[in-house]
């Protein structure tokens, strides 16, 4: 519930994507984790650059957990092959400067391999 809260206050605050359209990107990519058992997932959380280096590092790795835990909630996916990590503020898509910029900056990446 607070992952679903979290969530749905920074996306609205950055006008990409409604928080129904972040649920079912998010369903969708559990049902593909399911159907693709044997890829190798990694989580990554990003931040903005409030706070110390330190915490900001805490949160991006518990952005990174709270999406695992949502997709291990969905099924057959067992979050031990999830990996999860934080990169913080080291790597922003944009300016700190603006309030828009550090929300932006304020993510979870998926990759897969």
């Amino acid at each position: 519930e607070n992952f679903w809260n979290n969530m749905n206050k920074h996306l609205k605050k950055l006008g990409l994507y409604s928080f129904e359209s972040a649920r079912k990107s998010f369903n969708t990519t559990a049902t593909y984790l399911q159907i693709h058992p044997s890829i190798t997932k990694t989580l990554v959380g990003h931040t903005d650059n409030s706070g110390t280096t330190e915490e900001n590092y805490t949160l991006g790795l518990s952005y990174a957990k709270q999406l695992r835990w949502f997709l291990s909630s969905k099924g057959s996916i067992d979050k031990k092959r999830v990996r999860v990590l934080s990169k913080g503020e080291s790597q922003p898509l944009k300016s700190n400067r603006t309030k828009k910029g550090s929300l932006a900056n304020k993510r979870i990446v998926l990759q897969f391999k």
